[in-house]
């Protein structure tokens, strides 16, 4: 069944020499045939036929294998099944025959092979639609074609309650439209969205058939079920001649959908200048918000529609508007950096001094940001640069919390409360160590900032340094002077570097996990505790283990690192140097004397399993050489050779084979290693089985 699905003809070949059941279902019904219609494997389905296998069998579904060939539009699969006398007409639990499926999929070449032989094409599935329906429905012209004799059932409607006329506007079929029309179809008609023709169609950029739906006497200005028009669907994707011809029939510019947003907010929005203009001089209104008082003017600041800015103010937009969170169209601009727009606000003597409701100025966002262009501009203006929002942080904090080191040169003057906190208690001289920013640690030092201070998670300032590798701003805090006794003094004082952070990771932890080796020399030279563990119960030598730095855990373990010990989960160092295929520091620790390589194994497999399954064959090997039982199995009754075979290890499998592996046991699934490795479509791994 497996090799059929992949399409493993060799191994399919050597199964049925051997006796395999071709005819067997899995748990939905399906045969190793159908799987072979199903993925297009020719030779496989020829292969099965000329043994014997069913081609008129069924699965749960009641759908047949030219059924299952005709929908993934399998074309010669077809023509086997039905040269062997396969039957083409019976349909599935929903009513569908295979000829239905191949309308429904566009499947031409299948569809007149079907129509050339005595397949009934008016039949009707459980939506009383007929084939060709399927094919107006979805405009496959070429199919139509075929069928001039079948032009039937137009004005029915198909699922959704979406009528083939509305598909054929939607899609852009104009010569369909036209005939539809000329047939008298319902062309204000509504689905279940409520949209009618004419506002799908003014959403796709129709032209053609938006003028043949006025003309008509379509209504123009229903909506849908959110309230949106035809002509706020042209707004918004920027359809000029269709705005154009809806505004001269008299369309209503001024209605809004169910978010409070007319035509003129979304042209505003997408930048469609030109649709703007037209709905101005036409007189929309421009300073009207959406739900979210959002205003035209914020909309077209928001997405730097520089022209739009402009011309919304020649007409007098009001720029000092707030939405529900207290933010202005200054603000905005200030937020998402957009300089000319600033330029042409500040010009309109835009306030640049208000708050929004968390306490944030346009000038503070700016820093935040880090935009140092709108910074000079706003302060060429009279605004208070030293006043404070809600977490007591000037301007110039939020500067150096992120380390704008150009803009705190604009403002030299402004360098005060350098030792305040951040959002998230987080000191400036502590995002300066995580971001590795060494002059600006040298100057707050000096000035100095408290460098014993933690955050809300726990973390010092070594921690952080440490963590991200930077190594001199580490041998800073321990030693900012040259002689060893101001470094004396500065431990003395300095910060506890045996602390741990709330996840219980201490420095030598972080240092250790990813690598920093001078590092960790510097902080076991200090006599740091590195048999300290996590919260995870791992220890600073499980994470070297684990990431593989061979030359940090020979220095833990120098130290006397304890190596028995285990995480909460039950692994052990040398599990997790199996896993990540580290071999170097397996032989290391099994080589360390009393190191008990079968302990604390609570919810896995072995060493030896979690090797073989990993594929790391250098491992194996040493645990053979020094005992390991290669057939042992775990939980599920799987041995290690079953999950060599299952992941494709060839080379494992046959070094197993070779020491005498017993390939036949069967896990709880009654699986054999044969048979997982034909799943998989493992070709060399079934020979050598």
């Amino acid at each position: 069944m497996n090799a059929c699905k992949d399409g493993h003809t060799e191994i399919v070949e050597m199964l049925l020499d051997r006796g395999a059941d071709y005819n067997s279902c899995d748990n939905d019904g399906q045969s190793p045939l159908m799987k072979a219609c199903e993925h297009n494997h020719k030779e496989l389905v020829k292969l099965l036929l000329s043994h014997g296998a069913d081609f008129n069998t069924y699965d749960y579904n009641g759908q047949s294998l030219v059924m299952i060939a005709c929908i993934f539009g399998h074309t010669e699969i077809v023509k086997i099944l039905f040269g062997v006398g396969a039957d083409c007409s019976t349909c599935d639990k929903n009513g569908w025959s295979p000829i239905m499926m191949a309308y429904k999929n566009k499947h031409s070449n299948i569809i007149r092979f079907l129509l050339d032989s005595t397949v009934n094409y008016y039949k009707c599935d459980g939506l009383n639609q007929v084939p060709v329906m399927s094919t107006c429905e979805q405009c496959h012209t070429e199919i139509m074609n075929m069928e001039s004799d079948m032009r039937v059932n137009y004005k029915r409607h198909v699922k959704n309650c979406q009528s083939i006329f509305m598909n054929a506007c939607e899609h852009d079929h104009k010569e369909l439209v036209r005939m539809l029309l000329d047939m008298e179809v319902d062309y204000d008609k509504r689905d279940t969205h409520g949209q009618s023709a004419i506002v799908k169609a003014s959403e796709r950029g129709h032209t053609e058939i938006v003028k043949m739906l006025l003309t008509k006497g379509a209504d123009y200005n229903t909506c849908d079920c959110s309230c949106k028009s035809s002509v706020m669907k042209a707004c918004e994707h920027g359809h000029t001649d269709i705005v154009k011809m809806l505004l001269d029939m008299g369309v209503d510019y001024d209605k809004r959908d169910n978010n409070g947003e007319s035509s003129v907010m979304k042209a505003c929005e997408f930048g469609h200048t030109e649709i703007v203009e037209m709905l101005l001089d036409r007189g929309a209104d421009y300073n009207s918000c959406d739900i979210g008082v959002h205003s035209p003017l914020m909309r077209a600041c928001k997405h730097d529609h520089i022209e739009l800015v402009t011309i919304l103010f020649s007409h007098g937009a009001d720029c000092d508007t707030y939405d529900c969170d207290g933010e202005s169209p200054v603000m905005i601009a200030c937020i998402l950096g957009h300089t000319k727009i600033i330029e042409i606000l500040i010009d309109g003597r835009a306030n640049c001094s208000n708050y929004n409701k968390y306490g944030w100025s346009p000038l503070m966002m700016a820093h935040k940001k880090g935009h140092s262009t709108i910074i000079r501009m706003i302060l060429d203006s009279t605004v208070n640069y030293n006043k404070c929002p809600g977490l007591n942080q000037a301007p110039v904090m939020a500067t150096c919390g992120q380390c704008h080191t150009e803009i705190m040169n604009i403002e030299s003057d402004m360098i005060v409360r350098f030792k305040s906190h951040v959002e998230n208690f987080q000191s400036l001289l502590m995002n300066a160590c995580e971001h590795g920013h060494i002059e600006l640690v040298c100057m707050l030092l000096d000035m100095g900032v408290d460098y014993n201070k933690r955050d809300n998670d726990g973390q010092s300032l070594a921690m952080k340094a440490s963590e991200h590798g930077h190594t001199e701003i580490v041998k800073m805090l321990l030693n900012r002077a040259a002689d060893f006794n101001r470094l004396k003094m500065l431990l003395n004082r300095g910060a506890d570097y045996n602390r741990c952070d709330k996840m219980g990771l201490s420095t030598l932890m972080n240092s250790c996990e990813h690598g920093h080796i001078e590092l960790v020399r510097m902080l076991l030279d200090m006599g740091i505790d590195y048999n300290k563990r996590d919260n995870d119960g791992q220890s600073a030598l499980m994470k070297a283990c684990e990431r593989g730095h061979t030359e940090i855990v020979k220095m833990l373990l120098d130290r006397g690192a304890d190596y028995n010990t285990c995480d909460n989960s039950g692994m052990s160092l040398e599990m997790k140097a199996c896993v990540h295929g580290h071999t170097e520091i397996v032989k290391i620790l099994l080589d360390n004397r009393g190191t008990d390589s079968k302990r604390c194994e609570k919810i896995g497999p072995a060493l030896f399993m979690k090797a073989c399954e990993n594929g790391h064959i250098d491992i194996m090997k040493m645990m053979i050489d020094r005992g390991a039982d290669f057939d042992k199995c775990d939980l599920h009754g799987r041995s290690p050779a079953m999950k060599a075979c299952e992941h494709g290890h060839s080379e494992i499998v046959k070094m197993l084979l070779d020491r005498g592996a017993d390939y036949d046991k069967v896990d709880q699934f009654r699986q054999s290693s044969l048979m997982k490795a034909c799943k998989h479509g493992h070709t060399e791994i079934v020979r050598c089985c």
